[in-house]
């Protein structure tokens, strides 16, 4: 999946001023959480733990724009209600069990593609990528003379339990 998400990244590229993000940092993310202190990682585990959701299948088939914070990215055009659920009830776990207060904007999956990106200028032609969805991961952003590096910190398999 990466691998495909890495082409695409790169067929963006192609004519559009911009920075790409790194192969190894395409990602989708369910919920930002910001600075979090390592006392509070074993809560959060503990939290995604209790979560339960089925295996899904999210297409990527919808190129954005944001214009601030100026970031190409690629979603679906259609969220399935699996991934809403998952979202969703992680962030009222978060909310309810860790005090975490969430951003105010409306979730919207996607994968970041390219940031710093003015005006698009043009996009590829691209097959709609379908992606099995089975595991979500809880990651740490680490900033580098080089830039962000994700590590990850625990995962856990999707199931109805």
């Amino acid at each position: 999946m990466r691998e495909i998400l890495s082409q695409i990244k790169s067929a963006s590229a192609r004519g559009n001023q911009g920075r790409t993000v790194d192969c190894a940092n395409l990602h989708l993310t369910l919920q930002f959480l910001g600075g979090v202190v390592d006392e509070q990682i074993e809560r959060l585990e503990e939290v995604a733990t209790q979560l339960q959701t089925e295996p899904f299948l999210l297409t990527l088939d919808q190129f954005g724009h944001w214009d601030h914070p100026r970031i190409l990215w690629l979603g679906p055009l259609i969220t399935p209600v699996p991934l809403l659920a998952l979202q969703a009830g992680l962030e009222t776990a978060l909310i309810q069990q860790c005090g975490f207060v969430p951003e105010a904007r409306r979730y919207r999956p996607h994968v970041t593609l390219m940031r710093k990106v003015d005006k698009v200028e043009t996009l590829p032609q691209i097959e709609p990528l379908t992606w099995p969805v089975d595991q979500f991961s809880l990651m740490e952003s680490l900033s580098s003379p080089a830039g962000v590096v994700y590590k990850t910190l625990n995962q856990w398999p999707l199931s109805t339990k």
